[in-house]
């Protein structure tokens, strides 16, 4: 029984060696390396910092950078920065509501895309906005920090809720 026992051991160390010899033989004959493209600001993407990246409902990837929003659509890259209207360049989220309308939490406050909209600088203090930008800025509370908003959730009833540095906001 003892001898069974050696046997069973040796027989045991002799499949696994063969089993390694056998995968590593494998690996090398079978083994692929996935296509990988590094994307850029040369690329057109806004800053190389991603703070999130999401994809809309209609195919379209959004990413949201130090310096803007970018939007890829398989072959190129948008940019849209302060000077089209964000503002602050800081964007940290991006929300696509049930109602298909886009949600921006920057550093400058909530924003909401129009893409039909006309692209200008942001300046509040500008007599003469444009009826229609690109960037419908919404400032949260009356604390700085409370214009830093950090993520975006829409809940069950539509209402976006905004978390900032100085607390929970929900627009209705």
């Amino acid at each position: 029984m003892h001898s069974l026992s050696l046997l069973s051991r040796v027989l045991l160390v002799l499949v696994a060696q063969i089993s390694l010899i056998a995968c590593a033989r494998w690996g090398e004959v079978c083994a692929e390396r996935l296509p990988i493209k590094i994307y850029t600001t040369a690329d057109g993407l806004a800053h190389n910092h991603i703070n999130r990246i999401r994809k809309d409902s209609r195919g379209f990837m959004w990413f949201c950078t130090d310096e803007g929003l970018s939007r890829f659509d398989g072959y190129k890259f948008i940019s849209y920065t302060t000077a089209h209207g964000l503002p602050h360049p800081d964007v940290n989220d991006w929300l696509e509501a049930r109602d298909g309308t886009i949600w921006l939490a920057t550093d400058g406050g909530v924003c909401r895309f129009n893409p039909t909209g006309v692209p200008l600088p942001y300046n509040p203090a500008a007599a003469n906005q444009p009826t229609n930008p690109l960037f419908q800025v919404y400032r949260l509370g009356t604390r700085e920090n409370s214009s830093r908003v950090n993520t975006l959730v829409e809940d069950q009833t539509g209402g976006i809720w905004c978390a900032t540095v100085d607390g929970l906001f929900l627009l209705q």
